[in-house]
């Protein structure tokens, strides 16, 4: 799917995004195609600031939605107070990498470069290594949770100071992320059907015509209830060609159904998809894995 881009400096441009990626990867998108740091970047749609764990597909923004993209220049850090600090060295063979052993320090101002930011922060050599984090997740809103600091190849843990993991002025430290845990689906619809004194299903059960369409442009109709699960179309669908020995193509190596550029929930109801009488359903060939 393709989404329109306006930039605060007047620039326009569309990128192309898939139905499950994040905010975060379509920031590194545009970082990509158009060399905007993912730091820089503030996408908004409606008004409304998007977070970067946000999936597209849980989203109300559909193939050819306009998002407004703020960027923000970060300011170089200023230089720190004038500190003078007296460091003895010992004779040593090799340099030792951090090894977060509990020693004693002053809280002197240390200059630290982020990776892969390109930016540096300023911290205390007697601050514990979570206000690294802390530093990241006010620049990028990005959540203490997913964030593991590194320093020579070293995981450095929350708890431990700058001081006691022999980090000095202009040392540098990896920070990566974990995968942002998926959002939760939402929950069923569940509906009440009081039978009538037939038996039948009365207000719940109202039928409609659909169209299904295949990737050839051939065209189907069957009948369907609005309040039945769209997986009762694929076996209706398939009973339809199955009996009346019609041309349908349907692909072998399996299919998903799009509505309106979206892909349809099958243990979903057509309500709920907000499908009406006349409405056609798309065909696409291949599965849903729950990526992009």
């Amino acid at each position: 799917m393709d989404l329109f881009f306006d930039a605060d400096k007047g620039m326009s441009f569309t990128v192309e995004v898939g139905y499950f990626d994040t905010i975060q990867e379509i920031k590194q998108k545009v970082t990509k195609y158009h060399g905007i740091p993912v730091h820089q970047q503030t996408l908004k749609f409606h008004g409304k600031t998007l977070p970067d764990d946000l999936n597209i597909h849980t989203s109300d923004i559909l193939d050819g939605s306009r998002l407004n993209l703020v960027t923000t220049v970060v300011d170089p850090q200023p230089p720190p107070q004038t500190v003078t600090t007296t460091i003895v060295k010992t004779e040593e063979t090799t340099p030792s990498p951090p090894s977060c052993m509990s020693t004693s320090s002053s809280n002197v101002i240390i200059k630290l470069v982020l990776k892969p930011f390109g930016v540096s922060i300023n911290v205390g050599m007697d601050d514990p290594v979570s206000k690294i984090k802390e530093k990241v997740n006010e620049m990028e809103q990005i959540p203490l949770s997913r964030m593991t600091v590194h320093a020579n190849g070293i995981e450095l843990h929350d708890h431990n100071t700058m001081h006691e993991c022999q980090l000095v002025d202009g040392s540098q430290v990896d920070i990566t992320f974990k995968p942002p845990t998926p959002p939760a689906p939402p929950p069923p619809t569940l509906i009440t059907r009081a039978p009538s004194p037939c038996g039948l299903n009365m207000a719940n059960s109202k039928k409609m015509k659909v169209f299904v369409m295949s990737k050839c442009g051939e065209k189907i109709s069957l009948e369907v209830n609005s309040s039945s699960n769209v997986g009762e179309l694929r076996k209706e669908l398939e009973k339809v060609v199955r009996n009346q020995g019609l041309g349908f193509g349907l692909p072998e190596e399996g299919y998903f159904f799009i509505y309106k550029q979206n892909v349809m929930e099958e243990d979903h109801s057509f309500r709920w998809h907000r499908v009406g009488h006349g409405d056609t359903i798309e065909i696409f060939n291949g599965c849903v894995t729950g990526g992009s």
